[in-house]
């Protein structure tokens, strides 16, 4: 039971890194998860003692942050801008969320996954926030822009992310682009998938018009043309067009340009 216990637990922490990795690359920055991280406190001489255990950590940006190693000292490290505990078996309002607190960590979720629901604890997901170095409870995230309490904990408890989910990934990853200047053409993942994109969009628009030229010419043209797009990626258009005006076939067009007929 302690197992299956453990297994939920880990599964629901690591499912947000996942989320916000993919809010990262339409903001345009990266966003680093140290995961669970040991929190310590020095004694009177000085030396680390474990004070508890956070279950995720979120820094939203990592290079500007004195973030941790393997343990986070508290007064030395810089806090995380999200902190994660999953409450699947004990309420960690009494313990955890009064240090929390104490130490400034500027926000703390909170969720209890159906697994762990009871009359006393419903699932959900509870949004402290740092105000006047006092917890607030909010309907939305502070680090991550809109993100609901609602949407955080569908996202949080879907076993795959659904299109809603991701599309409100998407709304955050943009409001998060908006306030610091970024944008997907930042990610170097995003940015190599949407100069495919341009380059597939330009080709298929060229076949079109390839096509469109040959029928105003009484030229016949075979469906490979218009499957043949990739052909076209690297090809001047201007050198593309000359070729539909001057061919005399289909095979003709491909021969001025230098490729083999489809």
């Amino acid at each position: 039971m302690v197992a299956d216990n453990y297994g939920v637990h880990e599964g629901t922490s690591r499912r947000l890194p996942h989320l916000a990795e993919r809010i990262a690359s339409v903001r345009g920055a990266p966003i680093v998860s140290f995961g669970s991280v040991t929190l310590l406190v020095r004694d009177v001489e000085g030396e680390p003692r474990r004070a508890m255990e956070a279950d995720e950590t979120l820094y939203l940006r990592p290079t500007r942050s004195a973030t941790p190693r393997q343990s986070l000292v508290v007064g030395e490290h810089d806090f995380p801008d999200v902190v994660l505990e999953v409450d699947h078996t004990t309420d960690v309002r009494p313990g955890k969320l009064l240090l929390y607190e104490a130490w400034g960590v500027p926000e703390l979720w909170v969720i209890v996954p159906p697994e762990g629901a009871s009359a006393r604890r419903p699932a959900g997901v509870t949004i402290h926030l740092l105000r006047d170095g006092r917890y607030r409870s909010m309907p939305a995230s502070g680090a991550f822009p809109g993100w609901t309490v609602a949407e955080i904990f569908d996202a949080m408890t879907e076993p795959t992310p659904s299109v809603a989910t991701c599309r409100v990934l998407e709304r955050v990853g943009r409001a998060l682009g908006a306030r610091e200047g970024t944008g997907p053409a930042d990610d170097p993942l995003s940015r190599v998938l949407l100069a495919e994109g341009r380059a597939e969009g330009r080709a298929e628009e060229l076949a079109a018009a390839v096509e469109s030229l040959l029928r105003v010419r009484g030229l016949a043209f075979t469906p490979a043309l218009s499957r043949a797009t990739e052909s076209l990626c690297d090809v001047p258009r201007d050198a593309v067009m000359a070729a539909a005006y001057a061919c005399t076939d289909e095979a003709d067009f491909w021969h001025r340009l230098g490729l083999p007929a489809r």
